[in-house]
């Protein structure tokens, strides 16, 4: 059925590689930006606190699978009125708490480096800039908001949260369904606008069709995030409907969709800071077009540079811009792409 959890050994193998995915695009990140001389930036150092969530969240995991709190199934029911702590619950709280507040630091790395790629003119009458610096705004009160109410829920009271009486829940705490439905909700909306956002700007180059669809390509990678957040939401709505069910199990199930989401948001948040990685794919020479055509047609509008420049007065920008991502050796791309672009 929808709410039966895959076997302990296949969680395993489910979580397992892509944590350890997750610890080598982010040292490959730092990596990347030491090599080629590049400042390390907010959305770099985003991703520290987001992967000691994504640790901490499997390490709940692993620990509830191991005392088998969670991947088995509930045989025992305590009798009423027994104040018996619920490991499985305590998991799921645990986990969400972390999850809120590891999502909203994902979310805002990758708002990030957009507003670092797409934002020419840091200034404040500069349109993009506005909705960037709006954007990233709304997201962290957003997170910020998830995580503070997952944590008071029953206020502080933890042994009223964690009590296996659910009425005794029912009766201090607020709707705690109620609260993780509305989180799924609206962390599958955000998840669906942060992966759209770049698309209009790129839609706007002067590329054939294939290399757009092939620098899309490198921003909808946390279209699979997105999936896994879809599918926990799709499992609420379903165990909603539910008078019946293994709560062990169903609560497996809700903890496994949250870090497959979280593991993978991380991995599709670092790729496209990873030159290196897209050689093998061809990829990157796309993503430095984009870059190129932002920044040189851009500065151009203001007079600083033209179109027309070549490769010696684009050694001339200042370290530290936007423009050193694709620095090293990349000039002849720059000047290659942009013959013929018009300002974005």
């Amino acid at each position: 059925m929808f709410y039966d959890a895959p076997s302990v050994s296949a969680l395993y193998r489910s979580i397992i590689p892509l944590l350890v995915l997750d610890i080598v695009v982010v040292a490959l990140r730092f990596s990347t930006r030491r090599k080629l001389n590049q400042k390390i930036s907010i959305d770099d150092w985003l991703m520290i606190p987001a992967l000691v969530g994504v640790i901490g969240m499997a390490s709940i995991y692993f620990n509830g699978l191991g005392k088998k709190a969670l991947g088995y199934q509930w045989m025992i029911t305590p009798p009423s009125g027994t104040d018996v702590t619920s490991p499985d619950f305590q998991s799921e709280v645990s986990s969400l708490i972390i999850f809120a507040a590891t999502n909203g630091f994902v979310k805002l790395s990758v708002l990030a480096m957009y507003k670092r790629i797409f934002v020419i003119a840091p200034s404040w009458r500069n349109a993009r800039n506005i909705f960037f610096a709006v954007t990233m705004t709304i997201i962290g009160m957003w997170a910020v908001a998830f995580t503070f109410t997952y944590m008071f829920m029953c206020g502080v009271d933890y042994d009223i949260m964690w009590n296996a009486e659910t009425q005794v829940v029912l009766q201090k705490c607020v709707n705690t369904f109620m609260v993780a439905y509305s989180h799924s909700i609206s962390d599958f909306i955000t998840d669906a606008l942060v992966i759209l956002i770049p698309l209009p700007f790129i839609w706007q180059l002067h590329l054939p069709l294939g290399r757009k669809l092939g620098v899309c390509f490198v921003f909808l990678l946390g279209v699979l995030s997105t999936a896994a957040s879809g599918v926990r939401l799709a499992f609420q709505i379903w165990g909603s409907h539910q008078m019946t069910g293994d709560e062990e199990l169903i609560i497996t199930t809700e903890i496994f969709w949250i870090n497959i989401e979280i593991v993978i948001g991380v991995i599709a948040a670092c790729l496209p800071t990873l030159p290196g990685l897209f050689k093998t794919l061809s990829v990157a020479s796309m993503v430095r077009s984009v870059q190129a055509m932002f920044s040189v047609d851009s500065v151009g509008s203001t007079g600083s540079l033209t179109g027309h420049k070549n490769s010696k007065d684009l050694k001339g920008l200042e370290k530290g811009s936007p423009h050193d991502d694709w620095k090293s050796g990349e000039v002849e791309i720059t000047t290659q792409c942009t013959q013929g672009t018009t300002a974005v």
